[in-house]
């Protein structure tokens, strides 16, 4: 495969939409967020943790005192990557807002 043809399937592929949950087991606080590319939201994370980037000051706090072994990513639900959603974000703040409440988790 040559680059051109590495890059129209790459821009060819679909994101997976959805949200998230992290869980530290050493203080057992759970963050909900959402992402408009899943995959890349828990890589983002662990490199805000690592570098003390983390703009939320619990989760920065618990990264530093327990460590990236001490905390989990788990996919709580993924929109279906052919639907074509015309407003993903506004549908990700409300699946956002009813895990939150669900898991009484804070706000990633």
């Amino acid at each position: 495969m040559n680059r051109r043809d590495a890059k129209k399937e790459f821009k060819g592929k679909k994101t997976e939409k959805g949200v998230f949950l992290v869980h530290c087991i050493g203080s057992n606080r759970r963050w909900v967020g959402g992402s408009l590319n899943l995959r890349a939201a828990q890589n983002r994370l662990w490199f805000m943790g690592k570098t003390g980037g983390a703009a939320n000051f619990e989760f920065a706090s618990d990264w530093a005192q327990f460590g990236p072994a001490a905390f989990d990513f788990k996919i709580l639900e993924s929109f279906d990557p052919e639907e074509e959603l015309k407003f993903p974000a506004d549908r990700l703040k409300e699946r956002i807002g009813y895990w939150r409440t669900q898991l009484n988790a804070i706000a990633m």
